[in-house]
């Protein structure tokens, strides 16, 4: 079984996934027994590493932190794992910058149960630094210095599920990493290693070797991504070209730390008991989006149908939409995971309407996102959106954009955006207060409401709700 994971479209610039297989196998580890896996010195100290991609296949359970780190502490070419916790667990890292001495810390503001699979990864393109759940831009920090490691005790060294301390709870499957400069500057200043978990494996001259772990460590990536400006999408030719003037140690680990256990456990998609969602008193439409997730990394099949449709029907009535097919749920939330900026729409029964959706707020998001009302084709709709902290109410009629009105913010701490349409009437809301109030006669026919998402991190869509004005 392959996971396709899809071309993730930013505002600014792309990353890309590139196509990988399910693993077969895992490593358990124990964060009471500090196990972890020491493969040496890695990251040469006092050297700018540029660009990186890591990814990896995890089932953190409680309390579970670094799922890579350099060294035992202080300064680190990359650390990268979970903030640690009993329910819910966001992604945490930090690396340090040797133009400044100081540390630049990324995360995500979403999080992952514990106890079930899921697909992590954070690439630097020079640029901004990218935080992926189940193959969703989850946070995004800017960040354009010089990543070094600096000499001293355990620096540079590689480290799979903490050291003596931060220590990984649960299982990892796989672990793929890019590192060095730009993949169109020159392949023979990058390195690509692969770490897959299994207890045997067969050579090319038929022997049989057993391995407790990390067997193929040394294997070159078939392919990873390009993360550079105008060449999202294309994927190179994996290569091993450091080697030992860096001070990496070949094809085995070090077997001296506290070892985990393998296990045969493969990869599963997440199991997702979805509970009775309480419809809001008079509510036309509402849809929590308290589903399993769809996203590229897990069987990705959009929106489906919402909780309520205007007829009164549970779950009566589906998304549509041209773009409809690149939107997906992760965590509960609503976003667009793809390039197309089109909106998705559900029928209302009238054109007068009050729309509302809540947002993700937090650290590593803009937290902005767009509403539609009296949508009638995606050349015909009006649109509320947020940007900046500035609120922009956007006609678009027979294709015409038309700029009808903006306000600030009343503050950045609002929640709710909502949108009434009655007559020829439009006023917006941020939470109870209005910010905006117009006339327009146009799209007094249109019936239909919905959501509008650039994709990349910040725009999550929350408790869609239409109600009659």
């Amino acid at each position: 079984m392959k996971y396709n994971l899809l071309i993730i479209a930013f505002l600014i610039n792309s990353f890309s996934l590139s196509i990988f297989s399910q693993p077969n196998g895992s490593l358990e580890f124990d964060f009471t027994k500090e196990h972890h896996v020491n493969h040496g010195i890695f990251w040469k100290p006092g050297v700018n590493h540029g660009n990186f991609f890591w990814e990896a296949w995890v089932k953190p359970n409680v309390n579970a932190q670094y799922v890579i780190s350099d060294g035992y502490g202080g300064q680190h070419a990359l650390l990268f794992g979970f903030s640690g916790g009993t329910t819910q667990l966001a992604l945490t890292g930090n690396l340090w910058d040797i133009t400044t001495n100081m540390g630049k810390s990324f995360g995500t503001d979403e999080t992952v149960p514990v106890n079930q699979w899921c697909h992590i990864a954070v690439g630097w393109d020079g640029q901004k630094i990218v935080t992926f759940i189940n193959g969703v831009p989850s946070g995004i920090v800017p960040y354009s210095g010089q990543r070094s490691t600096t000499p001293g005790s355990g620096a540079g060294v590689l480290f799979v599920g903490g050291s003596d301390h931060n220590n990984f709870n649960g299982k990892i499957a796989r672990i793929r990493g890019f590192e060095g400069s730009l993949p169109m500057d020159s392949l023979l200043n990058s390195f690509t290693p692969e770490i897959h978990f299994r207890n045997s494996y067969l050579k090319s001259n038929g022997e049989i070797v057993t391995a407790s772990f990390l067997a193929d460590y040394s294997l070159p990536l078939k392919t990873y991504p390009d993360l550079s400006l105008g060449y999202q999408g294309v994927n190179h030719t994996g290569v091993l070209s450091r080697g030992i003037d860096v001070g990496f140690f070949g094809f085995k680990p070090n077997f001296l730390t506290n070892l985990p256990n393998w296990t045969p456990e493969p990869v599963t998609s997440p199991v997702y008991l979805r509970s009775t969602v309480p419809i809001p008193a008079g509510a036309k439409v509402y849809d929590s989006f308290n589903r399993a997730d769809s996203t590229p990394a897990f069987n990705s099949i959009g929106l489906s149908s919402a909780d309520k449709g205007f007829d009164d029907s549970r779950a009566g009535k589906r998304w549509n939409g041209t773009s409809v097919n690149q939107w997906g749920i992760l965590s509960g939330r609503a976003l667009n995971t793809g390039p197309f900026s089109t909106p998705v729409w559900i029928e209302t029964g009238s054109p007068n309407m009050d729309v509302r959706a809540t947002r993700l707020r937090g650290n590593f998001g803009t937290g902005n996102i767009e509403l539609v009302y009296r949508y009638q084709d995606d050349s015909n709709y009006g649109r509320i959106y947020v940007s900046n902290g500035i609120i922009y109410l956007i006609e678009i009629v027979n294709g015409s954009y038309s700029l009808v009105l903006s306000a600030n913010q009343p503050s950045p701490s609002w929640n709710e955006l909502k949108v009434v349409a009655n007559g020829n009437q439009v006023s917006v809301y941020c939470d109870s207060t209005q910010i905006i109030t117009t006339a327009s006669k146009n799209l007094m026919t249109a019936t239909k409401a919905g959501m509008l998402g650039s994709g990349g991190t910040g725009e999550r869509f929350d408790n869609f709700t239409v109600y009659a004005p």
